[in-house]
């Protein structure tokens, strides 16, 4: 019993400290990238620019012209979601040249590639927390000049989302790893990007991230189903 009781626990502990090793790996592999990213082949994209408008919008304005009470929004089962390494929205600002893919995951292979979406955050429309990296030498440069009241275009298959950024700070990795640990589970749909600081040429390991925080601004909420359908 002592040993079962042991590999219990030690598989409790893995699942509580797999989001923190997961965002650790990824920030490690982001400040080790010393020369321009390359496109990696294997990985895959389902971006369309188009597909947004396909997507069903569920109670929307009736025909007769009488507003619904309820605001509009999407069924997650109209969805398709990414698997890893997939390309499934694009990020942008045009004052400042952000132009960049989002692929799901954020490994080094990805972040190579374009931004990557930490996997133990939520998508847009979901009412959490979207982390998201980039390298500062291409995709996420341009965070160098952004300021508060930018906003920011998040394309993806199933809606077009803006945000409009709130706070521009910079973090210690330690600091923003806690920061981002204790507020996945937040009910306030926020975005995050981060990537290494200073800009440029440094001497040494850099520890300190460039964080940009926003807030959701327009695009529609996803739920897991309809009101109507509820038990």
């Amino acid at each position: 019993m002592p040993v079962l009781f042991s590999v219990i626990g030690y598989a409790l502990l893995f699942v509580a400290l797999r989001p923190v090793w997961e965002l650790s790996a990824a920030a490690a592999g982001m400040v080790m990238a010393k020369e321009t990213p390359t496109f990696q082949a294997h990985l895959t994209s389902s971006f369309n620019r188009e597909a947004a408008a396909a997507t069903p919008v569920q109670n929307q304005e009736p025909s007769g012209g009488d507003t619904q009470s309820e605001a509009p929004y999407i069924r997650i089962q109209d969805i398709q979601l990414p698997d890893d390494g997939e390309h499934y929205a694009n990020l942008s600002c045009e004052r400042i040249g952000l132009d960049a893919p989002v692929y799901w995951d954020d490994t080094s292979a990805i972040l190579r590639a374009g931004v990557g979406h930490y996997l133990a955050s939520t998508f847009p429309g979901y009412g959490g927390l979207i982390v998201l990296s980039g390298h500062n030498t291409t995709f996420f440069k341009p965070l160098q000049d952004i300021e508060a009241g930018d906003i920011i275009h998040y394309d993806t298959n199933y809606c077009n989302y803006e945000y409009e950024v709130t706070d521009v700070e910079v973090l210690n990795e330690n600091v923003l790893n806690e920061r981002i640990m204790k507020n996945l589970m937040v009910e306030e749909e926020k975005l995050v990007m981060y990537t290494c600081y200073p800009f440029g040429p440094h001497a040494g390991r850099k520890t300190d991230r460039l964080t940009v925080t926003a807030k959701r601004i327009s695009g529609y909420d996803v739920r897991w189903r309809s009101e109507a359908n509820a038990e």
